[in-house]
């Protein structure tokens, strides 16, 4: 997505139906099953020939069955992503998330792209879902005019805010997590406990994966006590999803940035001996690109380290190692970024360790002394380059650590996520204007238009005055009220009729789900007029 944004590519999205059922079991172990209702010969049953939905190994056939037609169509998969397939020319890219398809090309390669998808029609079932704009639960909102594309969370955030009972809660945390220490449950859970708390903590690690990093830090603690989880635990994970549902609007954007923006930033980081129990130091890892997060990580230490310096040390060599891989997806995609590859740590004795000629830690510690030689033979390698960065600037450090409100704050705009509703309201009151001087270049309307258009806009006043006098809403997230795009039948009551700022419906299997909130009033009977701000007749 981000390469999208800033290279303007077009990105379509498709969905293949019946995915599992186009994938043979030829050449697997045979699975049967019982006959249906009807037959009368006992002793019979049935071999299952293809990947039926439920059966523990049809997702593996599906991709080989999909992967495979997609090479015979010419594309070739990514070492470092096998979802990821591209053409011999890079103009043509296409992602898959099991039955879900993401094309992206430049737009003088529409026919490309189109021969594309004609083939991959006589295969499959394919249905075309038009311009991303909801993938994976993710909200996808495009501003062509700026370059950018944001990925939101927002409708996902709602659902499991309700479902838990926490979307009409006062209580507004500032942060995920608070700063006292959480350790290990002394009793022993119900199962109804154990039950609820892994629901919010898989609700939590969903959107922490996906697109917010500010509370990564937070579902990785808190998955520590998954198996018996006190009531303690229970608190801190409604207070990440209480945290999560009043700043729901917080956004990734990629694009928009300044050329002299910096590109690419990779930063790592680690908390040194911070799990009471264990001693075990948390580290974590943040890439950006083109002023988004793409790639983010906040886990706990494999081993116990003795210092500070081993702690940044190990937590150094798996930031460098997953750079490296981003690197050679890259050079797949044949993305030239046209800076160096520079990782950002916040202390300098390690950076010592790496950068200096004749600096070596002193250990008996095998292993830490492997992953400091492996760094220092890469940093000479020119893979990456090894550079300070204070803890005042580090984009890692909240995924190491609970942070208070002014710290926690200050992290969370170094990860640039942003206002979903200030990004949206901004889109389209630029639209608004634009369509606003167009109106002004084409002249006054015609006496009829105008007076069909005067019909037609009379009754809104009272709904714009009170959107106007309402407090600022998304516009790309206002609720339609139900039923009010429905007319009413001949003889009935007035129709309903909707006032919205902006509205977005999606086709979603073959029902229309619409959102957004809307002002609802009865549209005056046919030959009234208008006295006294009032409709008579």
């Amino acid at each position: 997505m981000a390469i999208a944004a800033k290279k303007d590519l077009e990105a379509r999205q498709y969905d293949v139906e019946t995915a599992f059922l186009n994938a043979l079991r030829e050449g697997h172990a045979p699975v049967t099953c019982a006959l249906p209702d009807g037959f009368k010969k006992s002793g019979v049953c049935a071999e299952i020939e293809r990947a039926l939905y439920g059966l523990r190994d049809s997702p593996l056939l599906w991709y080989r069955e999909f992967s495979t037609t997609l090479q015979r169509l010419g594309l070739t998969p990514s070492p470092e992503e096998p979802c990821l397939f591209y053409d011999e020319q890079r103009t043509v890219i296409l992602m898959f998330f099991v039955d879900d398809l993401l094309l992206f090309y430049h737009r003088e390669h529409q026919s490309k792209a189109d021969q594309l998808i004609y083939r991959l029609k006589g295969a499959y079932e394919l249905k075309d879902q038009g311009e991303v704009s909801w993938f994976l639960g993710i909200r996808v909102i495009r501003d062509r005019s700026k370059r950018q594309i944001i990925l939101a969370h927002d409708s996902y955030i709602e659902k499991i805010a309700t479902r838990f009972g926490l979307a009409n809660d006062a209580y507004v945390p500032p942060t995920p997590l608070g700063t006292e220490e959480l350790v290990s449950n002394s009793g022993i859970a119900s199962k109804e406990q154990i039950k609820g708390y892994q629901e919010r903590i898989g609700s939590i690690l969903y959107t922490a994966v996906m697109i917010r990093p500010d509370v990564a830090f937070a579902a990785s603690l808190l998955s520590k006590f998954l198996t018996n989880p006190s009531a303690k635990h229970i608190k801190a994970a409604n207070r990440v999803i209480r945290y999560l549902y009043h700043t729901r609007f917080l956004a990734i954007v990629y694009g928009g940035v300044s050329e002299e923006a910096q590109v690419l930033l990779i930063a790592g980081d680690a908390s040194f001996a911070d799990d009471p129990e264990t001693r075990r130091s948390s580290q974590g890892y943040i890439m950006t690109l083109f002023g988004g997060a793409i790639v983010w990580k906040a886990a706990r230490q494999a081993t116990v380290t003795t210092s500070t310096t081993k702690a940044e040390l190990l937590a150094l060599e798996h930031t460098a190692k997953e750079a490296m891989a981003l690197k050679r997806l890259f050079h797949d995609l044949r993305l030239e970024l046209g800076q160096t590859w520079d990782i950002f740590c916040d202390n300098q004795q390690t950076i010592r360790l790496v950068v200096g000629e004749n600096e070596r830690i002193t250990t008996r510690l095998r292993h830490v002394d492997v992953q400091n030689m492996w760094l220092r033979q890469e940093q000479s390698r020119g893979s990456f380059n090894v550079t300070y960065l204070p803890t005042a600037k580090m984009p890692a450090d909240g995924l190491t650590k609970a942070l208070p409100r002014q710290q926690f704050e200050h992290f969370r705009s170094l990860l640039n996520l942003q206002d979903l509703r200030q990004e949206t309201t901004t889109a389209v009151a630029a639209a608004a204007a634009g369509a606003d001087q167009g109106s002004a270049q084409q002249g006054p309307a015609p006496a009829h238009e105008r007076r069909q258009g005067h019909r037609q806009e009379r009754p809104a006043a009272p709904a714009a005055a009170a959107a106007a006098a309402a407090p600022p809403v998304p516009p790309l997230l206002l609720p339609l009220a139900p039923g009010a795009h429905e007319p009413s039948p001949e003889g009935g009551p007035p129709p309903m009729i909707t006032v919205s700022t902006f509205s977005r419906a999606q086709e979603r299997g073959g029902k229309q789900n619409i959102r957004g909130e809307g002002h609802r009033f009865r549209a005056p009977p046919r030959g009234a007029r208008q006295q006294d701000g009032r409709w008579q007749g």
